[in-house]
């Protein structure tokens, strides 16, 4: 699946943004994608990640969330999802 998504921009594994560790990076256009495990349907991790997203978004980075199952079932509706916020930060750094 991560094979489509490389093309010809960097891309990164575990790659630290604004102090956090994100699944996956694309540091050229500043997107970021986070897979999340079941823990993070706690109540105490979902404010932690609002946090975390809050604080990544204001420096400048988008961030997608997926969960397991999503990534599990449907691998090409994430992909897609990519490419077209791939697609849209390539745009707006090109104006």
């Amino acid at each position: 699946m991560l094979a489509a998504l490389k093309g010809d921009l960097e891309f990164r594994f575990q790659f630290q943004v604004v102090g956090y560790i994100v699944d996956f990076a694309w540091p050229k256009p500043r997107l970021a994608v986070e897979i999340d495990g079941e823990v993070h349907r706690r109540d105490s991790a979902w404010h932690r990640d609002n946090l975390r997203t809050s604080r990544i978004e204001r420096a400048g980075w988008q961030l997608i969330r997926f969960n397991n199952e999503e990534v599990l079932n449907t691998p090409y509706a994430i992909v897609s999802e990519i490419r077209v916020a791939l697609s849209i930060l390539r745009d707006r750094a090109a104006r």
